[in-house]
């Protein structure tokens, strides 16, 4: 074997075991990446701030506030929603039994003599008792997770842990964000630097029109969404548009998600046909204007998924680091696809892969 494939078996073996590393210490490795990103997304309006002459600690603590403000606004737009939703669900039982008196039976018997009487009796105690019960619970379902949280300790803990942990670390981060990363390069081998250092600029390139472009994106769809959905007179039309928008990085999720919800919510609240149609209307233009206008114009050439590799990436980190796993399947999937390409490029130059 030569020196060649024989660094080519170190970088796999390198690289394979750093994933098996932050697999077995993905519960530590969890905040502490969500912090960097943090530091990462922000590290612009932190470098502009420093050169307001506003010192990077204060801005590290602006961006916390900022951060805790958005997501207690989240909370509160997306609980409502959540109500409307289970109120809406819980209305729907009656409401289709109504239906199903008043027009399909007359209609069945009239024209085919069939009675359904018996039938619609017994499904109506039925789902007036599951109706009843779910309009009683309302967020009930939310205690319930309350307290199996509180049954194991080291859950909740680690929720109390990682909630400290997340912002403090993103704070010592934005503050020796570029210590940090010069430390790094200085404990470099110098042989591999030039190669390293190469990896780093297209990972960063990659990462950088990633986040804050999709960042961008999804602001700019939740508020195209919300204002759509305000005018075709859909009920809690900015929670839907937020969600819509949230969710939009996600191939299909978002356009799915939005048109069921506003669907159901129009069918139950709704006045008419006016926001059914409007729902329909609106995710059926809106995604195309995005797919033609706002991401290309956005992203760029984007990271160079396609949508089944990202929802590949979606489905393997969920399954291996749940809910975390999903928020960084993408970023993850990204990386993965520079060092594949440059170890693609590395081994058709090698003797391994010229060798006949």
């Amino acid at each position: 074997m030569t020196k060649e494939q024989r660094n080519i078996l170190v970088y796999i073996g390198v690289f394979a075991g750093i994933l098996f590393l932050l697999y077995v210490l993905r519960k530590v490795f969890i905040p502490v990446f969500l912090g960097f990103l943090i530091a990462y997304i922000f590290k612009p309006v932190v470098d502009r701030l420093e050169k307001r002459k506003i010192s990077r600690g204060t801005s590290a603590v602006l961006v916390i506030i900022f951060l805790t403000i958005l997501v207690a606004t989240f909370v509160l737009i997306i609980f409502p929603l959540i109500s409307d939703i289970v109120t809406a669900i819980s209305g729907a039982g009656p409401k289709l039994i109504s239906l199903v008196e008043e027009r399909l039976r007359p209609y069945l018997l009239d024209k085919f003599q069939i009675d359904i009487t018996d039938t619609i009796e017994g499904y109506k105690e039925r789902l007036y008792e599951f109706t009843s019960n779910l309009s009683g619970k309302d967020f009930s379902f939310l205690g319930g997770l309350l307290k199996r949280a509180i049954s194991n300790i080291f859950i909740l803990a680690y929720m109390l842990v990682a909630l400290i942990l997340i912002p403090l670390i993103a704070y010592y981060l934005i503050v020796y964000y570029y210590d940090v990363i010069r430390w790094i390069d200085s404990m470099i081998p110098l042989k591999f630097k030039s190669l390293i250092d190469d990896i780093f600029k297209e990972i960063d390139s990659t990462m950088s029109m990633f986040f804050r472009g999709q960042i961008t994106v999804c602001t700019v769809m939740a508020i195209v969404y919300s204002v759509a959905l305000i005018i075709a007179k859909v009920p809690n039309p900015v929670a839907i548009g937020v969600i819509t928008g949230i969710l939009n990085f996600i191939p299909y999720a978002g356009l799915i998600t939005g048109l069921s919800l506003s669907l159901l919510l129009s069918l139950i609240y709704g006045n008419g046909l006016y926001p059914i149609l409007g729902s329909v209307i609106v995710y059926s233009a809106i995604p195309l204007i995005d797919q033609f206008f706002i991401t290309p114009r956005i992203m760029g050439s984007s990271i160079g998924l396609k949508p089944i590799f990202i929802i590949l990436a979606l489905l393997i980190g969920g399954t291996l680091m749940g809910f975390i796993g999903i928020l960084i399947a993408v970023p993850s999937a990204a990386i993965i696809k520079v060092l594949a390409g440059i170890f693609i490029e590395k081994y058709k130059q090698s003797s391994l892969y010229l060798s006949e």
